[in-house]
This record gives structure tokens, sequence and C-alpha cells, in this order.
């Protein structure tokens, strides 16, 4: 009998559900990008085009530093100088009708790049001088087209006889390009703003300006605008302009930045001179053609994910009924059993149910199969130490249990627990960790080892090395047990005692290096020894022999611990822990007192100077002398050889 989760194909529901969820997360996901993008993309475009408008102020406010530069030159001739200053009157020039003025105003002009023309207008006169003629006001107002906006009698009395300072001026601008211009005046003198005796006129042209307002405006009809602080337009292309540019002033606020005009759907790009004119630079551009490429961007975006649900909705439900059928295949075969069908909610917590049950009977069989398999590596190693394997048993060891020992050179270390039998089975457990962690650490670098514990509670680690230097590898091994010993001791307060085997060939020689390790460890009271130290004292005639050396080359000042272990082919470290475990002191210490003996001796003869003698027992110079003798002996060389002296008296 099927269960009644199988016929209402719950699980096929859930799996259809979850798979529209993760389309419609995965959209969601594909929104917020492509939303943190589209952001990303218009603050670019922003940046862009407000970098493009500041280079281009940087190139026009370059201009107006080269009028303002023309004008101070202008002044600065002395012949405009000394009329403005009264020394030379203007009547002066009226014979020669105005040519050195003229000259003076073309050697302006052939300097100048962003200047049109050049013009003088003088007060008096009502006479327009340029660098090529001179003209009368009324003539210049009629050979300027764009002036004819203005009367001209209002052309002259609030144009020409108004004092200026530094003005810019776009009164000339036209809807077509042709003929415009930018017009820099500058009354004379400059310090008397109450009158205005000459005036400097410097047109710019406007097609320059153009040029450089161009590349922003484009082909797309931006309406391009240069404004002054109070909103009067200096400069406009041909575009048409929607807006009031007084009242446009006030929405801009800050340095540099892109509004949108509601009531003009317009997106305004403007940045403001830092300068002394305090411009503002506009580029004003219909917001639909401002944003038309993210807005194409977004059109296919929307598309995309319309086909991209539309798809994965037909693909989600046909993987569904492809991969649903074994799914049903597997249920048909757990639920013969029935064990779990009355407690299930749907097909998926059936599996579940079936897969953790069989997973739990796995891991106890595995962690059962592991246990076994390691007291059975325990056992066969054992067998090696106890000599009751043959050589056929021990190469099935190798292929069955993996043993690393690659090498024909092999010794055992054998780790004891003082008192291991008082501690409890927790504690030995924690002693046992602590020793193989920190072994595997001292080890794992120099050699290939495997580790058991024997009957007695003792820590058996075959070492399998590739060297055959048997007094480097005790030494090594001795140096390494010395560091484990000391970490149990202050970390555990736990004392062992560790004992090592002499190095042989052969993996079957284990047996007597294990026999060795223990006979060593029962022999010896010390911490850590080997079997050789046991059988031959070697470490005690090794002392007596260092002694001697120093006995006979006390008086050589290069005698070290270096000297003397090279001397004995062992380590300076092997050297010092040898001789402080046998002496209780430091092998410097011993030569130094030595020394001292000596030269006790040799200072109760007066024919000596204190440096002579220090020259005889090893040291180079009478300082470093003295202040070990005075360590050793509590008083100077000299002052003992006077205490001498007295005795004797």
């Amino acid at each position: 009998m099927k269960s009644k989760f199988y016929r209402q194909n719950k699980l096929f529901v859930k799996f259809f559900v979850s798979y529209l969820i993760l389309l419609c997360f995965s959209l969601t996901i594909f929104a917020a990008a492509y939303f943190s993008f589209e952001k990303d993309k218009k603050e670019y475009f922003y940046q862009y085009n407000i970098s493009m408008l500041e280079q281009s102020k940087h190139i026009i406010e370059n201009y107006i530093t080269e009028v303002e530069l023309i004008a101070d030159n202008f002044e600065s001739n002395p012949v405009i100088a000394d009329l403005c200053e009264g020394r030379r009157s203007i009547d002066e020039f009226k014979g020669s009708n105005y040519i050195e003025l003229n000259r003076i105003l073309y050697e302006i002009r052939s300097r100048a790049r962003v200047a049109d023309n050049v013009y003088l207008y003088i007060t008096k006169d009502e006479t327009v001088l340029s660098s090529s003629e001179v003209m009368s006001a009324k003539t210049f107002y009629n050979s300027n087209p764009q002036y004819k906006k203005t009367e001209y009698s209002d052309f002259v009395s609030s144009y020409l006889n108004v004092y200026d300072y530094k003005k810019f001026s776009g009164t000339g601008m036209t809807d077509s390009l042709s003929g415009a211009y930018i017009t820099y005046s500058q009354s004379f003198p400059r310090n008397d703003y109450k009158r205005s005796d000459f005036k400097l006129l410097i047109r710019i042209d406007g097609e320059k300006i153009s040029k450089v307002l161009n590349p922003i405006s484009g082909g797309n009809g931006a309406l391009t605008l240069i404004l002054d602080k109070n909103g009067e337009v200096i400069y406009k292309n041909s575009s048409e302009m929607k807006s009031d540019p007084k009242k446009l002033v006030k929405y801009l606020s800050q340095s540099s930045d892109i509004i949108e005009l509601s009531n003009t759907n317009e997106m305004l790009t403007y940045t403001k001179s830092t300068g002394e004119n305090g411009w503002i630079y506009i580029v004003a551009l219909s917001k639909d053609v401002f944003l038309s490429e993210i807005t194409k961007l977004k059109h296919l975006v929307l598309l995309f994910s319309l086909g991209y649900l539309i798809i994965g909705v037909f693909i989600a439900q046909m993987l569904l009924k492809k991969n649903y059928q074994p799914i049903k295949h597997v249920i048909d075969k757990l639920s013969r059993n029935g064990a779990f069908e009355n407690d299930c909610r749907d097909e998926m917590d059936f599996i579940h149910s079936v897969v953790e049950d069989l997973t739990i009977k796995n891991k106890k069989m595995d962690a059962v199969i592991s246990r076994q398999s390691e007291q059975m590596k325990s056992a066969a190693l054992g067998d090696i130490l106890t000599n009751s394997a043959n050589s056929a048993a021990i190469d099935e060891m190798f292929k069955k249990y993996n043993l690393p020992f690659i090498y024909e050179n092999y010794a055992v270390v054998v780790v004891n627990v003082s008192d291991i039998k008082s501690y409890s089975d927790d504690e030995k457990s924690v002693i046992y960790y602590a020793i193989n962690n920190m072994a595997d650490e001292l080890f794992n670098t120099l050699y290939l080892y495997e580790k058991i514990i024997d009957a007695s509670g003792n820590i058996v680690f075959m070492v399998n090395v590739e060297d055959e230097n048997e007094e480097a590898f005790i030494e090594d091994v001795k140096f390494v047990c010395t560091l484990l010993s000391d970490i149990m001791t202050k970390e555990f307060s736990v004392r062992v005692g560790i004992s090592i085997s002499s190095l042989k060939k052969g993996i079957e020689s284990l047996a007597n290096s294990y026999n060795e390790a223990i006979t060593a460890l029962s022999a010896s009271c010390e911490n850590i020894t080997d079997y050789r130290d046991i059988q031959s004292n070697r470490a005690l005639k090794m002392i007596s022999d260092i002694e001697k050396y120093i006995d006979a080359h006390y008086m050589n000042n290069n005698l070290s611990n270096t000297v003397i272990a090279d001397e004995f082919n062992i380590t300076g470290q092997y050297l010092s822990v040898l001789f402080k475990k046998h002496k209780g002191e430091n092998l410097q210490n011993y030569i130094a007192r030595v020394r001292v003996d000596y030269a006790k001796e040799l200072l109760k003869n007066d024919k000596y100077t204190v440096f002579q003698v220090a020259n005889m027992v090893g040291y180079s110079n009478d300082i470093g002398f003295i202040r070990v003798f005075k360590k050793l002996e509590g008083i100077t060389p000299g002052k003992y050889r006077q205490m001498n002296t007295n005795k004797e008296n």
C-alpha cells in the first residue's frame, strides 16, 4: 500500500514552488544589482558631465585671465600711464591722428590669442580707436549690429560713458554665433571711478567660447550658457532658453551639481567660477535626451527579465517532471519497508528519516572498525617489539597498515610517566594525549615513526632513521626529549623518564632496541638516558676529558664552548647541557674558575704585573680579567696580591 503523502505529490509541489521562489529571488538579486548599476552609471554620467564642464570652465577662465593681463599690459604702457596720470594730454595725439595709440593697440592685439579686436574709447572726443583705424562712436555703433538692440544715445550714456571695472558683457549675443562677442571693458584711470577718460574694450570671439563648450553640448541640442553672478547672460549658444536666467540662479546653490528642472523637464549641469567674476557655466538638456542611454538600457533589462521569467518557469516545470521520476523510484523502494510511512509528513521527510537512520548506523560501524583497526595495528607492532612476528608477517603488516617505515635504520624511544598507575583513567588519557601531541610536533619533522602503549603503560616510539650517524641521532633525540620533558614538568607537573636505544639496521632489530630502551630506563635515575651511556659511562668519561682539556688549554684566550665542542665532535648546545647536568655549573663559569685559580698562584710572584698574569691565564686584556676575578673572589687581583703579601710579612 502506497503512503498518503506519495499520492498527494507533496514533494513535487514543494520543489516546484521552491524553483519559482529561487527564480524570483534571482530576479530580485538581478534587479537589485541592476538598480545599483544604474545608480553608479548615473553617478558616473553626472560626474563625467560635471568634469567636462569643469574642464571647459578652466579653459575659458584662462581666456579671461589672458584678457585681464592684456588690460594690465595696456595700463603699464608708459604712454597710457602718462595719459592716465595727466602728464600728457590726448590733444597731443590728434595731430598725428592717434597713430601712436593705434600702434599700442596693434601690439596688444597681436599678442592676444583670444581677442578678436581691441578698442580704446576716448570719452572727451567720443572717438573709438582700434588697431588699424580711428572712428567716431556713432560709426563704431553702426559697424557692430549686435549693439542695434539699444538706441545710440542709450548706448553712449549707459555703456561707453559709464565707469567699468573689469566688466564682461554679452550684449552682443544673438541667435546665431556669427558676429557674436563677449566684450571686456575697463575704464581709465582705474583709481578714479567718478570719471572715465578712456575705456579699453576687448572683444572675445564667441566662436572661441563655442569651440570650448561644443564637446559638452554635442549634437543633441543642448543649451550652453554663461551667466554672471547676477544672472545676466554672458554667453548663450543658438539653442532655445526655456527658463529665466535671473530666476534660475537662486536654484544653483552648490559649487557644481546636476539638478532637474521639473517645470521644463530639463537636466541642468552647472559649475561656478571661484574667481572674482563669479560666472556660472550651465549646460541644459532635455531629461529624455540626457538619460537616453540609461533609458535604453532599462528597457533592454526589462525585456530580458520578462524573457528570463517566462523561460525560467518553463524550464523549472520540465526539469521537475524529469527529476521527480528518480525520487518516485526511491520512494517506491524505501516505502516497501513501511517502517516510516505513518510518521512522515511527505516524501522528503520519509527519505530523510531513512537516510538519517542509516547514517547513524554507519557512523557507529565506522567507529567500531576504526577502534578495532587501531587495536589490531597496535597488537601487530607489539608483536614486532616482542619478536613474535616473522618476516612474512611483518611484510603483511606493511601492506595492511601502510606503515611509514622506508629506511634501514631503526631505534626505540620509551617515555615513562612516573607513577602512571596512581592516576585515574581520565588523567591518564589527558597525559597520553599531551605527550602524543607534543611528540608529534617535535618528532614529525625529523623522523618517520609509529607509537604504541606497552603493557607497563610506557609510550613506545619506533623510529625509522635515514642517517646512519648514531652520534648525531642520539644527540638530536636527546635534545628533543629534553624539550618534551621540560614541557611536561613545567606545564603539567608530570615527571617523565625517557630512554633511547642504540641505532640498529632492519625492522627485526626493533625487539632488541626495545629491550635496550627498557634496560636503560630501569638502570638510570636520570630524566633522559640512552642505552650506550648506561653501558659505557660515556658521558662521565667525556666530562673528565673536557676537564683535562681545559686544564691543558686554559691559557688560550680563544677557549670557548664552540672550540671545546668542535674538539669533541659534539654541538655546543649538547655540550652545555651535558656539562651542566654532570658538574652542576655551566661551562663558562668552570673555565673562568680554573683561570682564576691559576692566576691566584701567579699573583703570589711579584715579578708579574696584573696584565701579564691576565695574558698568562687566557685573557687578552686585564679589564676582563679583573672583572671575572672580582666576581669569583670578591676582591680585585691587586687587592688579593696586597693581602697575600701582608700575610707573608
